[in-house]
């Protein structure tokens, strides 16, 4: 006889209930994160996945758009989530741009 392996990999077993453990800012591995990324092919988006195997960028299909995520942000008009620390998109960068309107114009 002999070979009873019993599976070993049974991970996630209190699943649901640990929804909110976010004590984890010792940043020990601050590069891994708890999520997984996908962007959408239309509007160039980025979103949130959850951390499951059918959402892992391998498994994901080629064009990936913002209708197939799970999370509530699965249309194109919803903003992009801000990443953490590390945003790779400034786009509040566009408040330059008013050069020469240096007075308000109040003042003769």
């Amino acid at each position: 006889g002999g070979g009873g392996g019993g599976e070993s990999g049974s991970e996630g077993d209190s699943d649901e209930e640990s929804g909110e453990e976010s004590d984890e800012e010792s940043g020990e591995e601050g590069e891994v994160e708890q999520c997984y990324w996908a962007q959408c092919d239309k509007c160039d988006k980025w979103r949130r996945l959850p951390l499951e195997d059918m959402y892992k960028p391998e498994n994901l299909p080629e064009r990936w758009f913002c209708w197939m995520s799970p999370t509530d942000r699965n249309t194109c008009e919803k903003p992009q989530e801000r990443m953490d620390r590390d945003e790779i998109f400034d786009e509040t960068d566009s408040e330059e741009g008013e050069e020469g309107e240096e007075g308000d114009g109040d003042g003769e």
